[in-house]
């Protein structure tokens, strides 16, 4: 979502244009800094394994974006 390099729009596009199966996982950070993760190379590794019987999705909402937000200051 907030890559420079590749805009938001061309990926939709390319997800909408692929042949199932197929996942679109919004991420945060520049290009590929998702994968700087080891837990992010880690599912797509097992999707790229077994694409038709990828059951990963559910445990994404516990993979952290990359980076980290800041904190918000207290009030």
């Amino acid at each position: 979502m907030d890559d420079t390099l590749v805009p938001l729009a061309n990926g939709i596009e390319l997800y909408k244009a692929a042949p199932p199966p197929r996942v679109l996982q919004l991420t945060r950070g520049e290009h590929v800094q998702t994968f700087a993760d080891p837990l992010w190379r880690q599912v797509m590794l097992r999707y790229l394994d077994d694409p038709t019987h990828f059951n990963g999705l559910r445990r994404l909402a516990q993979v952290p974006d990359y980076p980290t937000p800041a904190t918000p200051p207290s009030p």
